[in-house]
């Protein structure tokens, strides 16, 4: 069974967006919740929830589109957060529409 570990961080993609990534870097934990800092935000209690023996939480609330972190799903500290990949998603877009303009 996959469980989350103290100090250690967890991630997952945005199911609309492939470069938006929710990173959650685990405080402390107890039997049922998790004392978790989410994209860099201060520190909260998530509850923890078991799927197919992989512990789950929702960082951002329960609603249809949104993101689950699993334990399984472990990835090193300096993944960027959601703000640095739109950044760098907006980026490469403004460099191929000056690429466009320049290549006219």
């Amino acid at each position: 069974m996959s469980k989350f570990e103290a100090g250690k961080t967890y991630f997952t993609r945005s199911a609309c967006d492939h470069n938006c990534i929710f990173k959650v870097a685990v405080v402390s934990r107890t039997a049922k919740t998790i004392r978790a800092s989410v994209d860099g935000e201060a520190p909260r209690t998530l509850r923890i929830s078991l799927y197919r023996d992989v512990e789950q939480v929702m960082p951002k609330g329960n609603y249809s589109m949104a993101p689950i972190v699993g334990a399984d799903k472990q990835g090193p500290s300096d993944l960027p957060t959601t703000e640095q990949a739109e950044r760098a998603a907006n980026d490469a877009a403004a460099r191929r529409r000056m690429m466009r303009l320049v290549a006219a």
